[in-house]
């Protein structure tokens, strides 16, 4: 049967193109505080790990998975809670950042960078990533990864504003990602783990004002 109706062919496909897709994921909880954010999250979340982790048939109360046809998760190490089940995030997220352009990742796990051939606390996932990542086979503790970004942190506040419940920044201080991104940077040009040099201050400059991660600027 023909149709008078002519399609917006081009219309169409700008709109597709622009939202690439229809669906989305949306928070169900809303995060306004630090209470929020500790409920919602860490430690809260961790509540529920050890329910599900003494009796598994909990996972219906606390988790989406009765909302789902099928759950698939290859990790372990919950919140630090040990092998309890929910550590394929770390893995995704270092997939979706190497799809979306991101030229090289560190990642690291309790035993510190993971690299090819690494002998201890290796297991057929971690093998994949090492072959995806570290691509100049950085080794080092999972302390020689963060420390640059300790001390970013760390450096935020100020002596006079140091209590006994003010000791690390606020989880919605705007400053951190910035100051962290830096100081990264930073570390990994001073230590040639980044190739690239950027503009640092300008990149921590960026973020303050925008809230947002800019392209990185290369220096001349």
């Amino acid at each position: 049967m023909s149709s008078s109706l002519t399609w917006p062919l081009e219309e169409a496909l700008k709109t597709h193109k622009e939202k690439q897709g229809k669906l989305g994921v949306h928070s169900k909880v809303e995060v306004q505080s630090a209470k929020d954010l500790s409920l919602a999250y860490s430690p809260g979340v961790a509540e529920p790990c050890l329910e599900i982790a003494e009796d598994a048939e909990k996972i219906y109360d606390y988790t989406m998975k009765g909302n789902l046809v099928g759950v698939v998760s290859n990790g372990t190490a919950v919140l630090g809670l040990g092998n309890i089940g929910a550590g394929a995030s770390g893995v995704a997220i270092v997939k979706l950042l190497l799809n979306m352009g991101v030229q090289d990742v560190i990642l690291c796990d309790t035993k510190g960078i993971i690299y090819e051939g690494r002998p201890v606390g290796m297991n057929p996932f971690k093998e994949e990533m090492a072959r995806m990542t570290n691509k100049n086979q950085q080794e080092g503790t999972l302390a020689d990864a963060l420390v640059a970004a300790v001390y970013a942190i760390a450096g935020l506040i100020d002596e006079t504003d140091i209590h006994a419940d003010y000791v690390i920044p606020d989880p919605f201080d705007k400053r951190v990602a910035a100051h962290v991104a830096a100081a990264v940077a930073k570390a990994a040009m001073d230590s040639g783990v980044a190739r690239k040099p950027i503009d640092v201050e300008g990149l921590r400059n960026k973020m303050l004002q925008t809230n947002e991660v800019p392209e990185l600027v290369t220096t001349k």
